[in-house]
């Protein structure tokens, strides 16, 4: 005799714990707009009693936490991408000192390869 297996029960309970947790999580959110405190995924998660995991892979909550984050310090997380390029003139200090060590390096070899020409004209010799 064979039993049929009921998932319902289990995927019920998923459901449950699922709700239970994002409570928690929404909870964590509301006492820390409460208290004025920075919102972020690791404050969050440790409030809620949640792993970091969780928030990170439950989309919603996480740009929830991230608009909020965003909105508290008053601009994007996302730096602007010409304030990090370098000035022209950083670019070319940094080429110029690139060009000098490559010709001190390259007179540095001269010299070596002179050297064991030397070395080897020596040992021929004996």
């Amino acid at each position: 005799m064979t039993h049929k297996r009921s998932t319902e029960a289990v995927t019920q309970k998923a459901k449950q714990k699922s709700i239970e947790v994002t409570k928690k999580a929404e909870a964590a959110i509301s006492e820390l707009i409460k208290t004025n405190e920075n919102i972020s995924v690791a404050k969050v998660a440790e409030r809620a009693g949640v792993s970091r995991q969780w928030i990170y892979k439950n989309e919603s909550m996480l740009a929830r936490i991230k608009r909020l984050s965003e909105q508290q310090s008053g601009k994007p997380k996302t730096p602007p991408k010409k304030s990090q390029s370098r000035s022209e003139s950083s670019k070319g200090a940094i080429i110029t000192a690139l060009q000098t060590r490559i010709k001190a390096l390259e007179s540095e070899n001269q010299e070596l390869k002179a050297q064991l020409e030397v070395a080897y004209g020596e040992l021929y010799a004996k």
